[in-house]
């Protein structure tokens, strides 16, 4: 699983709606390409966080802070509330953020 892989190209994806929809072609077509540009910027940050939660529960060893993933978990949590992207599972986002609040004796 290839999450920062993902998060390179929906950020293209991103930058490509703002080239597809420029603002000089009228008010209707500007904000499509600003609600698709808003769409995969939000899921390239939500697949770049989920990254490091990813790696976090299936490697054995990382070097990541604990705060850094109980941070990383708190963000991912208030993102995925409604609907995960493909690939993102809310039960390792929490998962996650339960060990780190354990370390953290929060």
């Amino acid at each position: 699983n290839n999450f920062k892989d993902a998060s390179y190209f929906h950020f293209l994806l991103a930058q490509e709606s703002c080239k597809l929809y420029p603002a000089q072609s009228g008010p209707e077509v500007a904000e499509k390409g600003r609600t698709l540009f808003l769409q995969y910027s939000e899921s390239a940050e939500v697949y770049y966080a989920y990254a490091m939660i990813y790696t976090y529960i299936t490697q054995p060893f990382t070097s990541y802070q604990t705060e850094a993933i109980f941070n990383t978990g708190r963000f991912l949590l208030s993102r995925v509330q409604k609907d995960a992207p493909p690939g993102v599972s809310r039960a390792y986002v929490l998962w996650a953020l339960a060990e780190a609040a354990m370390k953290l004796q929060c």
